[in-house]
């Protein structure tokens, strides 16, 4: 039975939203594969991470916290509430051991409302990485990146990594050149990056395993279809549920929901 490699990162700021993520990944797992989780760490407290390895206790699974030298990301382009930790998710065949052939990487904004285990088993054989596309960035012609028609712009929030073909290409040193080589074009930061160099090798994921909040403005059925019934949830706007004037209020309610249950492990 495969193992399910996880791989996330945050800092101090994304930690209690990141402890959502993992605890309704916990909560909605229904399959007996093993789980290993991956924090790249941005600078967590000793606190917080003492928070982890209680659920970690719980639910019988690996937690690991990674290390990283944040100089390597020194001059790359941030903004809002976009930080260094976004670019972390470019190097993450770097930070698993080879024998590692797959792997998911989930932002730390994330309400996980199926069983992950489904996306796990999907099939990226002969692609480098399986996504959903973003369709607020797609509406609005924001990005600055070149792709050429009929190729889309995806959303990095929720990847599947073929972390073979990865390493074979060595990917993750194209993006860190491109990003350090192109840092005017940038606007969505990594996510650029990817969408830059991986335009033609990768493959669309059902819309349900990155639900963005503006699939709840947009009309029309695929919309409908998806957030009535999401596998993931991503808030994907700078306005959280963990701010007071977000909209959604069924959303809202359901991240606190999961928060608490955080919050429980702490002292």
């Amino acid at each position: 039975m495969d193992t399910i490699h996880i791989v996330t990162a945050a800092d101090n700021n994304y930690v209690d939203p990141l402890g959502v993520t993992f605890i309704s990944l916990l909560e909605n797992k229904h399959s007996e594969n093993p789980l290993r989780f991956y924090i790249i760490d941005g600078g967590i407290s000793d606190e917080k991470k003492e928070v982890f390895h209680r659920i970690k206790d719980k639910y019988n699974v690996d937690v690991i916290f990674l290390t990283i030298d944040k100089m390597m990301f020194e001059g790359f382009h941030v903004s809002g509430h976009i930080n260094e930790t976004s670019y972390y998710r470019i190097l993450i065949p770097h930070f698993l051991d080879k024998d590692v052939e797959k792997v998911i990487y989930l932002d730390s904004d994330l309400l996980i409302k199926q069983d992950i285990t489904k996306l796990w088993n999907k099939n990226i054989k002969n692609v480098y990485l399986r996504a959903v596309e973003d369709v607020g960035v797609i509406a609005s012609q924001t990005s600055d990146v070149p792709i050429p028609k009929p190729y889309s712009y995806l959303n990095a929030g929720v990847l599947l990594i073929n972390l073979k073909k990865w390493r074979k290409k060595k990917i993750s040193d194209r993006l860190v050149q491109f990003i350090r080589e192109n840092p005017t074009m940038l606007r969505y930061h990594d996510q650029d990056a990817l969408n830059a160099l991986l335009y033609d090798k990768w493959h669309k994921l059902n819309p349900k395993w990155n639900v963005q909040k503006v699939f709840y403005y947009f009309q029309g059925e695929e919309y409908v279809k998806v957030r009535e019934n999401p596998a993931i949830v991503h808030f994907t706007e700078p306005v959280k549920p963990w701010h007071s004037d977000y909209s959604i209020v069924e959303l809202k309610e359901e991240y606190e929901f999961y928060l608490q249950k955080f919050f429980d492990f702490e002292d």
